[in-house]
């Protein structure tokens, strides 16, 4: 029997994106997974209405916005205690091809040594990719993506979009970190990984599209994502690097944040600006998880 996938779809507010992903979920050609959805306490709430259209799906609600990393993770607990055996990480911006999880459960079953594999991503209807996977620039400290058409490879990061996961990594290595609460959890889960030795794939032959930052006030460019990402990465340089790699980036820091500050006070962006310094300065406060000024 095909093992068990359990798709996790996190829900904050976008309710029509939510529709769009779970229809697309229920045309999967791979036969044995169950569509868990969780709200993360949205403004309106539309559950009973979804239930009606998809009563198949198991939903939970949460009693306040826990944000990404905690709301996952609550599905995965459950997922595990359903007996699971790989569980996908799923936007609810996204669309998926109705072979998608088939491809990603095949190669997942040959390749070796897997912590996460992840689908070939465009652009929501585009024939545009969007990632294709990428590594981490330990010199900017930023993620690079490509947008290189293959089969199948391996790279050092996958965005946390579409992560198909085996159960025994979560067991056995943890899960998404709650302190992020947004943003960077992919990058420190890929990290925690790779330094295990476990790997990280791109399977070309799985395919979705994305609306990106769809459920993020402000979309990718925007003051709570500039918050949480600046906050954050200073955490993730803190964890896994040395000393000696630290002041390195901490000196690229000095060269280019200036420059980008300038630009964007200049330009009028005076929001990104101050929630960028706050990012900084909540660091140095040791502020995790939510923010009381930049709630998701």
């Amino acid at each position: 029997m095909s093992p068990l996938v359990y798709i996790i779809i996190l829900n904050f507010n976008r309710w029509d994106d939510s529709y769009e992903c779970i229809e697309s979920c229920s045309q999967l050609t791979y036969g044995n997974y169950k569509i868990l959805l969780i709200d993360n306490n949205s403004d309106e709430d539309l559950t009973e209405n979804l239930i009606v259209k998809y009563p198949e799906i198991i939903f939970l609600q949460n009693s306040h916005n826990t944000g990404f990393s905690s709301g996952c993770n609550l599905g995965i607990k459950y997922a595990l205690s359903q007996n699971a055996e790989f569980v996908w990480l799923l936007n609810n911006d996204t669309v998926v091809n109705i072979d998608s999880l088939t491809e990603l459960i095949t190669n997942s079953l040959r390749l070796d040594n897997v912590g996460i594999l992840s689908p070939k991503i465009y652009f929501y209807q585009s024939d545009d990719i969007w990632s294709s996977g990428g590594y981490i620039n330990n010199m900017a400290m930023a993620v690079n993506y490509t947008d290189e058409v293959f089969e199948n490879r391996m790279v050092g990061f996958v965005t946390g979009c579409a992560m198909l996961v085996p159960v025994a990594i979560f067991s056995q290595y943890g899960l998404l970190k709650d302190d992020y609460f947004l943003n960077v959890e992919d990058w420190e889960m890929c990290r925690r990984l790779t330094d295990k030795g476990k790997k990280v794939y791109v399977v070309g032959s799985s395919t979705i599209y994305h609306k990106v930052s769809r459920s993020k006030k402000g979309g990718a460019a925007s003051p709570l994502d500039t918050y949480y990402t600046t906050r954050n990465r200073m955490y993730f340089i803190a964890e896994y690097y040395g000393f000696l790699q630290r002041m390195r980036i901490y000196l690229v820091f000095a060269l280019w944040w200036p420059i980008w500050l300038l630009r964007n006070w200049c330009t009028g962006n005076r929001a990104m600006v101050k929630s960028f310094i706050r990012g900084v300065l909540d660091y140095t406060r040791g502020i995790k998880g939510c923010s009381d000024h930049y709630f998701h």
